[in-house]
């Protein structure tokens, strides 16, 4: 009796075409000056015509746009509003960023706050640095495998083992990526216990020659609710490294008392469209004087 099963049903048709739709917005995301429908075809594997197919299908929608002048596509207005939803919904609270811009102004260097996504670390806040070389401050949403960066080894350090266990399971199962290295399970859970002792996370350059990292947990009452990092050439952190180190433990810990006092985040009122850009200089100074005082006490 024949069978189907070598058929593509119409759900599979319509997934299959949400999945090319959403790689030809990735490749439009990657050409800012706009693309011609050949070369997306040619990047993406795409015959020629459903490429037009589904450019114009974006278009009718909002989510590409077509020069009338040049004709090259490029990401239309309505991912403006899919990226506004997604950066409301990982911004932190504004005394938290404060506390985050007293971290930059502080060391000077770029400073992030990440939070743990699935097994990923993902920045939910950037402050670019003003020192010379500063490290770029990429973007909101920025991601990485969690044990590839010295901020996501935070995240997972403090983990109920059960769950660092199930981690690192996943990372073995996981096919390779060309992008990052493999995970080796015995190295990795020895680093996270080291990390539990210090207290924090530290990369000399070890992910990239020319980039250093000090990171540290925000702890509250939920556990870890998150990191702080910075960023910096890492000849000039090997430099500034004990400096750099007391600094952002002392944030850290300010932001987990403060994160601790305040309301959860479904329980705050809506704000709107709070910024980074919107945190007063009065409000960064009082996180620097906390800082001030805190760091006073120390040994």
């Amino acid at each position: 009796m024949a069978t189907r099963g070598a058929e593509s049903s119409p759900g599979d048709d319509r997934l299959h075409s949400v999945r090319r739709s959403l790689a030809v917005l990735e490749a439009l995301a990657g050409r800012p000056g706009g693309a011609t429908p050949k070369e997306l075809s040619q990047a993406l594997g795409l015959h020629l015509s459903t490429c037009y197919r589904l450019l114009n299908t974006l278009v009718a929608s909002g989510y590409a746009a077509r020069s009338s002048s040049s004709g090259l596509f490029r990401l239309g207005r309505r991912i403006a509003y899919l990226h506004h939803g997604y950066v409301a919904g990982l911004r932190p609270p504004m005394k938290v960023l404060a506390f985050l811009h007293a971290l930059q102004v502080a060391t000077g260097e770029t400073a992030m706050l990440f939070q743990l996504d699935g097994d990923d670390a993902v920045a939910t806040a950037i402050v670019p640095g003003s020192r010379p070389a500063s490290y770029p401050p990429g973007y909101v949403g920025l991601a990485a495998p969690a044990y590839t960066v010295a901020v996501g080894r935070v995240l997972l350090a403090w983990l109920p083992t059960a769950q660092i266990d199930a981690y690192l399971a996943r990372c073995t199962a996981a096919p390779e990526s060309p992008w990052f290295p493999p995970a080796n399970p015995g190295a990795l859970r020895s680093e996270l216990r080291q990390i539990r002792l210090d207290g924090y996370a530290l990369d000399r350059g070890e992910g990239h020659p020319d980039v250093g990292c000090v990171a540290a947990p925000i702890i509250d009452r939920s556990g870890v609710a998150g990191a702080i990092c910075t960023l910096a050439p890492s000849s000039r952190l090997r430099r500034d490294e004990s400096a750099t180190v007391a600094v952002i433990l002392e944030i850290a810990r300010a932001i987990g008392a403060m994160q601790t006092a305040l309301p959860a985040r479904n329980e705050r009122a809506a704000g709107g469209d709070e910024d980074e850009k919107a945190v007063s200089q009065t409000a960064i100074a009082s996180a620097l004087a906390t800082i001030a005082e805190a760091m006073s006490r120390v040994g």
